[in-house]
């Protein structure tokens, strides 16, 4: 019985090779059948190397090469970009003055009035407002500068640290350009209708994004290089500057107090008569048409008293 047992096993051990045997040969003979399917398929993408896909591939490899030669990157570690900006309110004498001493005094530091407004705060004072923008090494010695031009009433200063914006613009722009460098390299090569149309159509939206960038940063960088200083300046109120504080006698400060109160009366008739004779041509219809309206009131006033009259008169 045991000898039966073991010729059954050595048996099926006997099938279970051949049938492993036989797969594997079936293997053997498909490879062999199709001796070309890879030089054909080696072909296809030799063909279809052109293509964006293969580009984009390759593209990314040189990015990630590319982004630890980037000059902001190696220096971030020493320099923070600072985007500064203050305000500040002065009160001075003489507006134009002012404003055209504070123009050349920031010109001779490097920087430039990038705005310059005047308006009056009421009938006897004005005020202005300057926007400057002076070179970031010179900015502490502007806001000092211009501190001496008047009397300060208010000052703020904030900075904003965009050091991080600054190199990822940096980063990105270089890899850009070298996108764009690769793909039209890829353009010269290619020889496909279809393969030149997609990369052209890449090179324009790269093209797009890069000048998008180039923009942004220029704005950024222009932000960091020249600080901006907004100063407002308003005139000092005469009527504050006519009165001294200091008076030796009575009679002075009287005369000055009535002297003050005496022009103020004549700005105001002057002011009144100045309108009334503006306003000549506005008034004088008014007034023909008024003394109509008056006189006919008064024609037919009388007219109805004359009939209430003559009732009577003809009643019994």
């Amino acid at each position: 019985m045991k000898s039966v047992c073991f010729l059954v096993f050595i048996l099926f051990l006997a099938l279970v090779a051949g049938c492993a045997s036989s797969g594997s040969m079936d293997a053997v003979d498909a490879v062999a059948e199709f001796p070309a399917a890879a030089p054909e398929v080696g072909r296809d993408m030799a063909v279809s190397g052109y293509s964006m896909a293969s580009s984009a591939n390759q593209i990314a490899s040189e990015e990630t090469e590319m982004r630890g030669n980037i000059p902001g990157e190696t220096a971030a570690g020493g320099r923070r970009y600072l985007a500064q900006r203050s305000s500040l309110t002065l009160e001075i004498a003489d507006l134009e003055e002012t404003a055209e001493s504070i123009r050349a005094g920031v010109e001779q530091m490097g920087g430039y009035v990038a705005s310059l407004n005047f308006y009056d705060l009421t009938r006897e004072r004005r005020r202005g407002q300057i926007s400057l923008r002076v070179p970031e090494g010179k900015y502490t010695q502007a806001m000092l500068w211009l501190q001496e031009q008047g009397e300060v009433k208010s000052i703020e200063e904030s900075a904003e640290d965009v050091t991080m914006q600054y190199i990822d613009l940096e980063a990105r722009i270089a890899n850009l350009q070298a996108q764009e460098q690769r793909i039209r390299e890829l353009l010269e090569k290619a020889t496909d209708i279809e393969d030149i149309l997609q990369i052209e159509k890449e090179l324009t939206r790269i093209r797009g994004d890069l000048e998008s960038m180039q923009g942004e940063f220029k704005y950024l960088r222009e932000r960091v290089t020249f600080s901006s200083i907004d100063v407002y300046l308003e005139e000092e109120d005469p009527r504050e500057s006519a009165v001294v504080d200091e008076f030796s006698t009575f009679g002075e400060e009287l005369a000055k107090r009535f002297s003050l109160n005496t022009n103020r009366v004549l700005k105001g008739v002057t002011g009144l008569l100045l309108f009334l004779l503006s306003s000549l041509p506005l008034l004088v219809p008014l007034i023909i048409l008024g003394f109509i309206l008056w006189r006919t009131s008064i024609y037919f006033k009388r007219k109805k008293k004359s009939r209430e009259e003559e009732k009577k008169s003809a009643a019994p």
